[in-house]
């Protein structure tokens, strides 16, 4: 792996975690599609190299205790994505 791949990786890794904090500060209830989406508009410099690549950001936010679950799935309006179904994640609160 040669030294800009591992820019790009690390500066993904960098921008998602904080998309994924600003989402999860908004205390709305959002998706990795939503993540994604907005990355494209505040980022579109960053590349996401794969889909799966937010499954990673989502779940470290939550090993974190940055977010959790719904228990809700909503559908994916990405075509490409066959209407996969989403899980949908919520912001913790944390006291201050």
């Amino acid at each position: 792996m040669g030294i800009l791949q591992i820019d790009k990786r690390e500066e993904f890794n960098r921008v998602s975690a904080s998309m994924g904090l600003h989402l999860a500060n908004l205390g709305s209830p959002f998706t990795a599609a939503d993540l994604r989406d907005r990355m494209e508009v505040l980022f579109p410099e960053v590349s996401v190299p794969d889909d799966r690549a937010l499954g990673a950001v989502m779940r470290r936010l939550r090993k974190e205790g940055f977010i959790t679950p719904t228990g809700r799935y909503v559908e994916n309006k990405r075509r490409r994505n066959h209407n996969r179904p989403l899980r949908e994640w919520v912001g913790i609160i944390r006291e201050k």
